[in-house]
């Protein structure tokens, strides 16, 4: 399967729920997994957070408020362009261009199922 086919293909559909193949996810499920990911990342408002695979940004939305500072990733540039209100960055997981220690948590939800 190419998997970078697979998600660049769902990025150019308009639901943000279909297009992160969560189409039978409510609102409602997506905050509770917010608050699930935020209790385990034990996030603080002087947070720093990289989000790695934030597809169109459904829990980026939820969560970017909890911490001082998101950066929400995925490789695909349409789902990039869709998140508004913190910085984004288009790229491979596998070759981030930060420096250790810039972070201090890191997200990744749904992601490394797809790494080959």
């Amino acid at each position: 399967m190419d998997w970078r086919h697979f998600w660049d293909e769902r990025s150019k559909l308009k639901n943000d729920f279909v297009a992160s193949a969560r189409s039978t996810s409510t609102s409602e499920d997506i905050e509770a997994l917010a608050l699930d990911a935020a209790a385990a990342l034990q996030l603080t408002p002087n947070s720093r957070v990289l989000e790695i695979g934030c597809g169109p940004g459904l829990l980026t939305k939820a969560l970017m408020s909890k911490a001082a500072l998101w950066v929400a990733s995925d490789y695909v540039p349409r789902f990039v362009a869709r998140v508004r209100g913190t910085p984004r960055l288009c790229a491979d997981m596998r070759r981030l261009p930060f420096r250790d220690g810039a972070f201090d948590r890191v997200l990744v939800s749904s992601v490394l199922q797809y790494i080959a």
